[in-house]
């Protein structure tokens, strides 16, 4: 979108309302320049800042954007409005001041508005989504992102709390939820865009011959993500994944839109060729890109495959040299238990992280054998004591927080950053559009296609995941954990009322 400075519309912003005001640059003197300067400054001292609205951005209540015909607006502020010094480096020329206050506290502000700067504000004041000006006017939704949140962080503009909130009934939590894990400020979906895959693991939880999403349906879907993250005020994370998402036709086309809607990405997948990789690379970084190891060497081939430990190794090499960040994930069972720390050991300098899950018995991990709640909460100690000396390490399980709360650690905040985070910052959404509050265990929420995004994550059902486990009403690390609904199920116990079998918190279970 191209914005004349002759044509803009000029919103005067005072504590009262906002109005409209067409105006013409009308020569002036640099002292009435100044003195329009300094009485816009007095009445941005006096405005009143009110309450983010809940429906929308809003335009700062003490900002007035000023036409000048000359180059002052910079040196003003850096002068802190003297007279002599501003005339000693003012130069004609037309441009747009900002006059405002961050905030009740804050100082008065004043700059020169850069373009970006304006187009967030016409965004606003014209009331377009970000989708809408990209339809209409082609702006790059990522440059328009990048506008408003800068306006956002200088406080010209006043973004609405996240939509993304978890209200635990009063009988849930011990105590207060703290702010920071009620709110969300992004939502992912972890996209299984295609059941196709080069491997057959034995842990595999669904080898079903679900069919592909079409690139029209992807589109479609991934539009519709940006919306609901715009209506929620939350930026959007795409996580990758099948099978093997490289083996869709149209993972490239996918996985470009993905980026051009503004989306951080991210790869859960297996090793693949140089020239694959580079083909990725080539259209965007992802955030990270996670493999799977079982084990040592011998363990991982059995689970995964010959040679998959070997290749693994040369990919992480591999993802270094292009400065990818990588992530290994290990998924605990019976028998690799006394693995997870040598791997661990043997990943320092090779990943970027390592953690682990727990088996859930499903599909054909129905076959292996889990960890027994003994053997995992030894793991536990072990686990967070060696990650704290780890460049590598990292804590993911929920379970762990009793752990550090043992040791007199502060609490991590959990699986997702908000403990069980299923249908809370994230869903899963397989190849046919179904949609499942995790993907570890069957928790079906309707289908993306047919039903909607909004309407899935605004369902009774959701919900329902959303608050978790009764069984872990009152706990003190609720916020924080809320245990593994994918394990509970897995144990043949119901998630929504039973909690995670592993659950150690007041002794040995």
């Amino acid at each position: 979108m191209t914005i004349s400075r002759k044509k803009i519309t000029i919103f005067i912003i005072n504590s009262y309302a906002a109005h409209e005001m067409k105006k013409s640059f009308l020569s002036s003197s640099l002292s009435e320049t100044l003195r329009t300067i300094d009485n816009a400054v007095s009445r941005a001292e006096t405005a009143g800042i009110s309450p983010h609205s809940s429906t929308g951005y809003q335009l700062n209540p003490s900002l007035e954007v000023i036409p000048l015909e000359w180059r002052v607006a910079d040196l003003y502020s850096r002068c802190k409005g003297d007279p002599g010094a501003v005339a000693s480096g003012a130069v004609p020329g037309e441009e747009f001041a900002l006059v405002w206050r961050p905030h009740a506290e804050a100082e008065v502000q004043v700059k020169s508005a850069s373009p970006d700067l304006l187009l967030a504000l016409k965004l606003v004041a014209e009331d377009l989504t970000p989708l809408e000006a990209r339809e209409h006017h082609g702006i790059d939704l990522r440059h328009l992102d990048a506008a408003l949140d800068k306006a956002v962080e200088e406080g010209i503009l006043l973004r609405p709390r996240s939509g993304i909130r978890r209200e635990f009934p009063a009988e849930a939590v011990a105590s207060e939820v703290p702010g920071e894990l009620a709110e969300a400020h992004s939502f992912a979906i972890q996209w299984h865009i295609t059941q196709a895959c080069d491997l057959h693991c034995r842990h595999c939880y669904d080898r079903s011959s679900r069919r592909a999403v079409s690139l029209a349906e992807g589109e479609r879907i991934l539009t519709e993500l940006r919306a609901f993250c715009d209506a929620h005020f939350v930026s959007g994370h795409v996580v990758f994944t099948g099978g093997n998402p490289f083996l869709h036709p149209n993972f490239p086309e996918l996985y470009s839109l993905a980026l051009e809607l503004g989306f951080t990405t991210a790869i859960l997948g297996n090793p693949v060729p140089e020239g694959k990789l580079d083909e990725l690379l080539s259209i965007g970084r992802p955030e990270f890109y996670q493999i799977s190891l079982e084990g040592l060497e011998e363990h991982t081939d059995y689970i995964r495959g010959e040679g998959h430990f070997r290749r693994s190794i040369e990919f992480l090499h591999l993802l270094a040299d292009r400065e990818v960040t990588s992530s290994v994930m290990l998924t605990l069972t019976k028998h690799n238990r006394e693995q997870v720390i040598p791997l661990a050991q043997l990943l320092e300098g090779k990943a970027g992280g390592f953690t682990f899950n727990r088996l859930v018995p499903i599909g054909e991990g129905a076959a292996l054998q889990t960890v027994p709640p003994e053997e995992f909460h030894r793991l536990a100690e072990e686990f967070v004591t060696f990650e704290s000396n780890s460049s590598c390490a990292y804590l993911k399980d929920n379970l762990l927080n009793i752990t550090l709360e043992r040791q007199g650690r502060p609490p991590f905040d959990g699986c997702t950053g908000y403990g069980c985070g299923a249908a809370f910052n994230f869903i899963a959404v397989l190849s046919d559009g179904t949609a499942h509050a995790c993907r570890k265990f069957p928790s079906p929420l309707g289908n993306v296609l047919q039903q909607g995004l909004d309407q899935i994550y605004h369902s009774e059902q959701a919900a329902r995941y959303r608050r978790g486990c009764k069984g872990c009403d009152g706990c003190r690390l609720r916020p924080r954990c809320g245990g593994c609904l994918a394990v509970a199920y897995g144990s043949r116990r119901d998630p929504f009322l039973e909690r995670d079998p592993y659950c150690f918190i007041d002794g040995e279970q």
